[in-house]
């Protein structure tokens, strides 16, 4: 429920134009969502005084990023394997490969992380004004990769 809500406000800020956006309230859009998905607060019109605003304590970005956009296309995905594939012929073994390499391959894999890693590395090396390494951020202090810096007491 939390990402659905989430998502919709997204929608519905990036979905704005610039004008529109310098006049909303997004404290009002938020509550509106919420009365349409949860039927939480009770004045329908997102304005007037609330029972619950707990929301508004919560950072809206946490635990927010574009993985979120990936698992929904990872369902449109899936659902459109299903329809085309699997609704026909369950047991579809190319359905099935196709499935495998289009939506679960990629989850989690070194190659996916890399990039991170790497700028992790970088930015680590701008930081401290150090030259850049591709091992751990451990090499780059001077220790082993395998031997943290607490560890060398």
């Amino acid at each position: 429920m939390q990402l659905l809500w989430k998502s919709k406000f997204d929608f519905i800020i990036h979905s704005s134009s610039e004008e529109d956006l310098r006049s909303m309230d997004f404290g009002v859009v938020c509550k509106q969502i919420l009365e349409e998905q949860t039927g939480i607060f009770t004045p329908s019109d997102g304005k007037g005084e609330i029972r619950n605003n707990s929301y508004l304590h919560e950072n809206l970005l946490s635990s927010y990023n574009t993985s979120i956009y990936c698992y929904l296309l990872a369902k449109v995905y899936s659902y459109d394997i299903w329809a085309k594939h699997f609704a026909k012929n369950p047991f579809n073994k190319s359905a099935a490969r196709r499935y495998r390499k289009i939506v679960l391959e990629h989850r989690d894999t070194p190659i996916h992380k890399k990039p991170l890693k790497n700028f992790s590395t970088f930015l680590i090396s701008k930081l401290f004004n150090r030259p850049r390494t591709h091992g751990s951020p451990y090499e780059i202090h001077g220790a082993k990769a395998e031997q943290s810096p607490l560890s060398r007491r």
